[in-house]
């Protein structure tokens, strides 16, 4: 009995052993790893484990989350019936470059960050613009410069993606900070040159660490690009293939699971305070091995990608492991945030955008609560950030109530009242305030029928006796004409003189194009104009370009007819169809532009002016006018560009004017073309000093402003020719 009893004993001893021996051999992370190796508690500094999941959203939150994507609750969960492909493209259009106010208010404001020292890791340093940021954040220290930084910074792709580097400088809490802010990067170029500014600004005794590797599941070595340094898209797949491998001169690189790395270069053992992710499309690799270091992290920002291991996995994957180590996680964006723990929404599992998601350990009360705060606002905010975007572009006050749907981001999509906002900016291109608008007149002086297109190139108040030199004066000229003589067509005219032999001459039909709005949209109009022109001359001949004969007569003249007014109806029709392709086409921006063509009739019998003026939606306003012989034309007015306060100042000036040439009577040949250009220029010049809030009344001695012109123009008998400057003033003086 004894020997059975003491046999019972010594088995009771091993099946002891052998059920708690495991405890002493798990691996860091494991929650029952808190409750047994103490020694491990002595040297690693862990956040209190949380076990409860991250609270639901309430049906007031998702409401707001789901009337912000256009989702509905039946759309969320059929899959047939998701919202169409803007929904996507507005997530990444809030959450791709987020700014991260609310970890930045945190800092500023509060002395208890959670440790006494600080602790940074930024993973996927690239150009270090944000990790220099969160260093001098997280170790409050003012001598840590962002500027310095940029000025000294030089890779081959300098340019950030996110425009990190001209973000504002981070506010310094007046506590400083002992600490680590580490900075991890894999591309050999990059990280020389990370180590080269660090060593000769200092940082590196001022708590920030250089380090060449790069982070994964796993540790052991990768294949990473030796070219383009600053390059921000080069992920660990980027060498895969021989070729690439060959082209891009691939070295190997040492590559460390978040756990071995922190180990191996990470001195303090303290909490880490800010874990900033971003290694194109794996990231999720990152967090999968990094669960003990997760263990220690208050506060997590990661991307997520349509490229890399993103693409095969969901986001609710990460969001739940997060969710189980103490974590909500929240979509990041421009000083907004939209909850995705407890508030996930089936379309996520659709959407592989690129997007950034911020996460905050739920021990940490005040950040959390500041995050929550930032996420019960988002919808305000997000209003508030396309408000700006309105307000800046000059748009209607109402308008912003449209912008929680992004109607002005996606260019076919109507409002609930019809409109299209993209359209209605172009237009405010056209006829914003301060530009000056182009007037054009057409009348008859005898039997000649006379066109004059002008606008002022002024872009300052100036006076006509100005001190300054004629180089300065120039200089407020404005640098492009916006006045273009497009010839239409010549022709080869032979009839008989006085004399015997007969006399030849050439005639060219010139048309008159007024550029109105962004001066690039308008000059793509402009070669839609000389395209269509150069297709009627080569397909259809010069008959459909308003050159007609008009038969042959012995002994007689035998003149072609110049039908010019035709064939400008046809061009405005051509760049009014062209407007009208980019406003309701889907993925064309609108053109923000409006011409105005004018031309006259160049023909023994008949006399004719057409005026044709364009918008961007592709309206066309056009005014056409013929008689015969000896009738007249009535002189006819086209105002195109300017503000619509500018546009009607100057057609109540012009038509006063213009009404008491036509009461005066007939008047000689040539007199007529002198006082409507007196009429046109002094017009211009009337309504730009107003607008530059100048007295009209100022007396000739007391030197009035003359403005800068452009004047042009086209005559049926003498063609066409532009004014001088000095041939300008001589017309203004004369007033």
């Amino acid at each position: 009995m004894a020997s059975r009893g003491q046999s019972l004993r010594v088995f009771l001893c091993v099946v002891s052993v052998l059920i708690y021996l495991p405890y002493f051999y798990l691996p860091p992370g494991l929650d029952t790893m808190d409750k047994v190796d103490t020694k491990l508690q002595q040297t690693v500094m862990r956040v209190p484990f949380i076990g409860e999941k991250s609270q639901l959203c309430t049906a007031e939150q998702r409401r707001k989350i789901a009337e912000k994507l256009l989702l509905t609750e039946d759309q969320d969960k059929d899959v047939d019936t998701l919202p169409p492909r803007y929904n996507n493209e507005r997530l990444q259009h809030w959450f791709r470059c987020p700014t991260a106010s609310w970890i930045q208010k945190f800092y500023a404001n509060e002395t208890d960050i959670g440790s006494t020292d600080f602790l940074g890791i930024s993973v996927g340093c690239n150009k270090g613009h944000d990790a220099i940021r969160t260093a001098r954040m997280g170790l409050s220290d003012p001598t840590i410069d962002g500027n310095q930084w940029r000025e000294e910074f030089h890779v081959d792709n300098n340019k950030a993606l996110c425009s990190q580097d001209k973000a504002d400088q981070a506010k310094v809490n007046s506590q400083q900070r002992k600490g680590e802010m580490h900075c991890i990067e894999p591309l050999p170029g990059t990280f020389s040159e990370l180590q080269r500014v660090g060593d000769k600004l200092g940082l590196t005794s001022k708590g920030l660490v250089f380090t060449h590797a790069a982070i994964s599941s796993t540790s052991g070595a990768l294949f990473f690009p030796n070219v383009s340094s600053g390059m921000e898209r080069y992920g660990i797949d980027r060498c895969e293939s021989i070729v690439e491998s060959r082209r891009l001169k691939c070295v190997a690189v040492p590559v460390f699971s978040l756990e071995d790395y922190v180990d191996k270069y990470v001195k303090s053992r303290g909490l880490i305070n800010i874990l900033q992710v971003d290694v194109e499309g794996y990231d999720f690799d990152v967090l999968f091995g990094a669960s003990a270091v997760l263990d220690r992290t208050l506060y997590l920002e990661f991307e997520f990608h349509k490229v890399g291991n993103w693409g095969n996995l969901h986001l609710l994957d990460a969001v739940r492991l997060l969710d189980g180590k103490g974590f909500t996680c929240y979509w990041a964006g421009k000083d907004m945030l939209w909850r995705l723990s407890g508030c996930y929404f089936e379309h996520y599992n659709h959407f592989h955008g690129w997007s950034n998601i911020a996460c905050v350990h739920r021990s940490q009360k005040k950040l959390h609560g500041i995050m929550e705060k930032v996420t019960n606002e988002a919808e305000l905010l997000g209003a508030m950030h396309i408000g700006r975007l309105l307000m800046r572009l000059g748009m209607f006050e109402e308008a912003s109530r449209y912008a929680d749907y992004d109607y002005d981001l996606t260019t076919p999509q109507f409002t609930p009242d019809g409109r299209l906002l993209q359209v209605e900016y172009a237009l405010n291109a056209c006829v914003r305030q301060g530009s000056n608008p182009i007037l054009s007149v057409g009348f008859c002086d005898g039997d000649d029928v006379m066109l004059v297109m002008a606008t002022v190139s002024s872009t300052q108040v100036m006076s006509d006796n100005d001190d300054s030199d004629g180089a300065a004066r120039e200089m407020n000229r404005r640098a492009q004409y916006r006045i273009i003589e497009v010839p239409v067509s010549s022709i080869y005219n032979q009839f008989k003189s006085t004399r015997q032999d007969d006399v030849s001459a050439i005639t060219t039909s010139t048309m008159l194009v007024g550029l109105s709005g962004h001066l690039s949209d308008a000059t793509s109009l402009l070669q839609t104009i000389y395209s269509q022109l150069e297709e009627e001359q080569s397909v259809f001949g010069w008959h459909r370009l308003g050159v007609t004969p008009t038969g042959h007569v012995a002994n007689t003249i035998t003149p072609l007819q110049l039908k010019t007014t035709e064939t400008t109806a046809r061009l405005a029709r051509a760049v009014a169809d062209q407007c009208q392709k980019h406003a309701f086409g889907g993925g064309l921006r609108p053109i923000g532009a409006s011409l105005i063509l004018c031309a006259v009739d160049m023909e023994w019998h008949r006399r004719g002016v057409a005026m044709c003026k364009t918008d961007p939606s592709g309206g066309l306003q056009s005014q056409i006018s013929s008689t015969n012989d000896n009738e007249m034309i009535l002189p006819q007015v086209m105002i195109s560009g300017g503000a619509s306060k500018s546009q009607f100042t100057l057609n109540s000036l012009i038509e006063s004017k213009l009404k008491d040439l036509h009461q005066g009577g007939k008047m000689s040949s040539g007199r007529m073309t002198r006082k409507v250009l007196q009429s046109t220029v002094s017009s211009l010049a009337e309504e730009w000093r107003g607008r530059q809030d100048i007295a009209s009344n100022i007396s000739r001695t007391q030197h009035p402003v003359l403005p800068l012109m452009e004047v042009v123009i086209v005559s049926s008998k003498m063609g066409n020719f532009r004014l001088s400057e000095s041939e300008i003033s001589a017309l203004l003086n004369s007033n």
